[in-house]
């Protein structure tokens, strides 16, 4: 069998990558749309719910990664791809209960522009949004195992344009909140469909799939690092939302969502990373492949980085309204840690793919810890700028020392 060139990992990175870019460059609308059509407290709202969305994507129990462990050119069969779904669902349940429960607990503290039973009832509705979402990111696993790459961008670009239209327009007739889980149910449902009738009558052709390790072991293991990534990047805007004012809450949520940009771009185009991982023959060309990975990241994300920060100062000196001093604070320091956390992404995604997920917690445990001890002082102080600050300290220590672990000692 001849083994994938340089020039091969390359195109099916891009096959796989352009089009969770493309999505993601789509989705960039969304806050700002948000922030148009809302004031900043109804915004700050809007920031928390956001956070359901977000950790539903971050707390799929592995079953995405599962899936992509099979490599290429395979069949996912209809119980396993019926099993990731469920096990992704339940992801989302956990999270939406967990949400739910912080809303209840700390109804009097946060900053919410509406009732607690209002913004209850919003939890849910966006939880079973995300339900659905996630299950369109299962279908999507689905599709690039198969290398069904025309269907899988077609369909990923048509959800991401559909949902910011539908946004838009359930925005502009005033239903304010209500408009996030309304237009992510809709924009996701019927493409869901679509993939669902194309592949049954393009998958009988392939060999059935066979995934690196177990689902329980990718499920208990995604499920555990699930809850350290969501803690270390979706819990700030909870203990912000408890001791700072609205305009900081949607100033930091702005700001990092900025900043996030380059690191979004980067896990789109490496995407398919994964699977790269899986396939690669022996220690020797893994460790090569993220060496090279890593090196390519660093430039993506440098000049991206530079580049918004950039465009940030422009708005500043023209005086755009959304943007102010504190917000491009709160950016310069957030391009520095997202920038060192996109750098471990290939270390991640290739232990992930030879079936050692469990390695990713040299990096991760260390951050939440360090992270937590700073928004407790934060907390604590009542000082909200502790928590950027905290938080930056330790993901550039920890990234830092994982990146030269997985250049150069990892066993892939």
């Amino acid at each position: 069998m001849r083994l994938p060139t340089v020039t091969d990992v390359e195109r099916r990175l891009l096959r796989v990558g352009l089009p969770v870019l493309l999505s993601n460059a789509v989705l960039v609308f969304l806050p700002i749309l948000a922030r148009v059509y809302l004031g900043p407290v109804d915004y700050a709202t809007w920031a928390l719910l956001m956070t359901v969305v977000a950790s539903s994507v971050l707390f799929d129990l592995g079953s995405t990664a599962f899936l992509q462990s099979a490599g290429y050119g395979v069949r996912v069969e209809r119980r396993l791809y019926a099993r990731s779904v469920g096990l992704a669902v339940f992801g989302v349940v956990i999270v939406t209960l967990v949400a739910l429960v912080a809303s209840l607990a700390l109804s009097d503290d946060l900053s919410i522009s509406t009732a607690t039973g209002t913004f209850v009832a919003l939890v849910a509705a966006t939880g079973a949004a995300a339900a659905v979402r996630t299950t369109f990111s299962v279908m999507q696993a689905r599709l690039q195992v198969g290398e069904e790459f025309t269907l899988r961008t077609r369909l990923s670009v048509a959800q991401s344009v559909a949902q910011v239209l539908v946004c838009w327009l359930a925005l502009a007739v005033g239903w304010g909140l209500w408009a996030l889980p309304v237009s992510l149910t809709l924009s996701v449902a019927p493409f869901l469909l679509v993939a669902h009738t194309a592949l049954a009558r393009r998958e009988h052709r392939l060999p059935a799939a066979q995934p690196s390790g177990t689902m329980s072991g990718f499920a208990t293991t995604r499920a555990l690092s699930a809850v350290l990534v969501t803690a270390s990047s979706q819990a700030d805007r909870w203990v912000l939302a408890s001791i700072a004012p609205a305009t900081f809450v949607t100033n930091y949520d702005l700001a990092l969502r900025a900043a996030a940009l380059p690191l979004t771009v980067v896990l789109a185009l490496f995407a398919g990373f994964i699977a790269e991982g899986a396939a690669a023959p022996g220690l020797a060309a893994r460790r090569a492949l993220v060496r090279s990975a890593t090196l390519r990241v660093g430039v993506v994300v440098g000049l991206l980085s530079l580049g918004g920060l950039a465009i940030v100062l422009v708005a500043l000196q023209l005086g755009v309204d959304i943007v102010n001093t504190q917000l491009v604070l709160v950016l310069l320091l957030a391009l520095i840690w997202y920038g060192m956390n996109s750098l471990t992404a290939p270390t991640t995604m290739t232990f992930i793919g030879v079936g050692k997920p469990v390695n990713e917690f040299r990096y991760t445990v260390p951050v939440v810890l360090l992270s937590a001890i700073g928004w407790s002082i934060a907390a604590a102080l009542g000082n909200p700028w502790l928590v950027p600050v905290t938080t930056l300290i330790a993901v550039t220590a920890c990234a830092s020392w994982f990146v030269h672990y997985g250049i150069h000692k990892a066993r892939y």
